[in-house]
């Protein structure tokens, strides 16, 4: 029963690249702006049991947002730490249909902060002239967000919240170039064992 989601978007961005000369590396910052206009935007909402979820057409949401980007490169790219963020408000935006008495609420399910840092080292020729190893550390942070509506005439729905989420990762990769490129990779997620939730209850 669901119909399709269609919207009209519109975005503005910048970016700034620097060289920092020969000692200083490589800055580099973009910030992003958007806004989409939406209709029968499909959300994930929770059922009367508070159990089990489904999805729904939301006649109409508007979502603004911004996103940022900061990267450094050092001289050789030996190493790079970069990091990026966004908010979105995403609100449900309908005059009319079953959730029209939620107008102004956020769209449920759908974290609204997020952000992640990542520093990379890269070690080129380690054990031959046409390998290089890379080796890297991110991190990312989710801010709590809700699983249902927001008002207080919509209490059955808004069960707790998924907590917010600081998860840690590493990773490698040793390449090695020629006629054919061969890369090996060891990927740990979640170093730290962190509690991590996509949906309330149901751990990832």
């Amino acid at each position: 029963d669901l119909a399709p989601e269609r919207s009209h978007n519109v975005n503005l961005s910048g970016v700034l690249e620097r060289k920092l000369g020969a000692r200083g590396g490589a800055l580099l910052i973009e910030l992003n702006s958007f806004m989409r206009d939406a209709r029968d935007v499909i959300a994930l909402l929770i059922a009367q049991d508070r159990l089990h979820t489904y999805h729904r057409n939301v006649y109409a949401a508007r979502t603004l947002g911004v996103d940022g980007a900061l990267r450094w490169t050092s001289p050789g790219r030996w190493f790079t730490i970069s990091a990026n963020g966004t908010f979105q408000d995403q609100r449900n935006n309908s005059r009319r249909g079953t959730f029209a008495a939620f107008r102004g609420q956020r769209i449920p399910n759908r974290p609204w902060l997020f952000a992640n840092a990542t520093a990379e080292l890269r070690v080129p020729r380690l054990a031959a002239d046409n390998a290089e190893l890379l080796v890297s550390w991110t991190t990312r942070y989710v801010h709590r967000f809700s699983p249902g509506w927001s008002a207080n005439n919509a209490t059955e729905d808004n069960v707790g919240r998924v907590p917010n989420q600081l998860t840690h990762s590493i990773g490698a990769v040793y390449s090695v170039q020629g006629p054919w490129t061969v890369d090996f990779t060891l990927d740990l997620y979640n170093v730290t064992n962190a509690r991590v939730f996509d949906v309330l209850g149901v751990q990832r």
